[in-house]
Formats: C-alpha cells, structure tokens, sequence
C-alpha cells in the first residue's frame, strides 16, 4: 500500500513538473511569434497581414490560455497633456470621418454613429458597438469591440502609430480587421500617415 501511495505521489509530481515545463515553451513559443510578426511592417508602422488571421487567431489563444505577451516595441513615455490629445484628436476624427463614409458609400443597414467629448462609437444594429475613446489619465486610446472586448493602446513614436500595450498590434489595422469582419464587407481603408506630423514625446 506504501509503494502504490509513493507511486501515485511521485507521478502526480512529474505530470505537474510536465506541464509547467510546457506552459513555458508555449509561452516562449508566443513570444518568438509576436516579435516575427512585428518585424514584418510596413514604414507605417502597419503589420504585414492582409488577410487578419494571425493576428486574431494568436489574440484567441493567448487570450484564452491567460498568457500575457509583451510587445516588442515599446510606446513613448506620456509626458505632455496637450501632445496626447492633438494626437488622439486626429486619429479620433480620421476614425470618424473615414467610416462613417465607408458606412454610406456601402448602405450598411441599421447603422449610427457619433462623436463627442473624445468618444466616437459606431452601432450596427443587432451586430453591436464599437466605441473608440481617449483615456487622459493614461495616455491612451481604449477600444470596445463586440467581437474581441476590450483593448489599450498606447502611442509609439518610433512606429508613428498606436499600439496594443499587450500584444503590440496596430490600433487603426486592428479596427479595420473587426469593423470588416462584423459587417462582411472589406473595402475598408483606414491608413493613416503621421510621420508628416512633427514629433512630439507625451
């Protein structure tokens, strides 16, 4: 009875030991994932990956397994109040402006916008709502997505865009991917240029 109970002990041990071993390759694994997909952007700072579907899948799996990748690239230090909202301005407006005329160029049904006080929301029906804000506090842009939830993006200079503080995705690509998803219709152009824009750390 002694040798079942030291048996069972010491395999119970080794399947723990076993499993800890391979969340940590898995997580590293993640890791080696996020900085490829990274390195392959654009001059704007845009990931290569037309099509949205590693970018989703790899969100759903870290998502779901409770891993927390860190970008490769670091945003900028938030320094000046006034830099982070001129900057949120525009790309809260070009969020704006740009799809409320994809919405009546294609005749989405059942579809609203508005914008006010820094918060630009777009509501498809029974499909849900998208909200894009700014977060003064921290510096940041927080989108609410129906199909994805929430996520936090913080300003990077040195890729000119702005980027998930957890997985470093592009914020204006990211958006794209969902807003063409939920209303299957991909002619969506949100490309924004703000290296023209002078550089100013906040």
């Amino acid at each position: 009875m002694l040798r079942k109970r030291g048996a069972a002990v010491y395999y119970t041990v080794f399947r723990l030991a076993l499993e800890a071993r391979c969340a940590k390759q898995i997580s590293g694994t993640l890791q080696r994932l996020v900085s490829v997909e990274q390195k392959w952007k654009t001059k704007r700072g845009w990931l290569i990956n037309t099509d949205g579907v590693f970018s989703t899948k790899l969100r759903e799996i870290w998502g779901g397994a409770g891993v927390e990748i860190k970008a490769s690239k670091r945003s900028t230090d938030c320094r000046t109040e006034s830099a982070f909202h001129e900057i949120a301005d525009i790309t809260l407006l070009h969020v704006r402006d740009v799809v409320e005329k994809w919405i009546d160029d294609n005749s989405l049904d059942e579809s609203d916008s508005s914008y006010e006080n820094g918060v630009v929301a777009f509501t498809f029906g029974t499909k849900g709502t998208f909200v894009l804000n700014k977060q003064a506090p921290s510096r940041q842009l927080w989108l609410s997505s129906p199909r994805s939830g929430p996520s936090h993006y913080s300003f990077s200079e040195e890729a000119q865009s702005w980027l998930d503080t957890r997985s470093g995705l592009e914020l204006l690509h990211f958006l794209k991917e969902e807003l063409e998803f939920t209303n299957q219709c991909y002619c969506l152009d949100l490309s924004l240029d703000l290296s023209a824009r002078k550089s100013t750390q906040f």
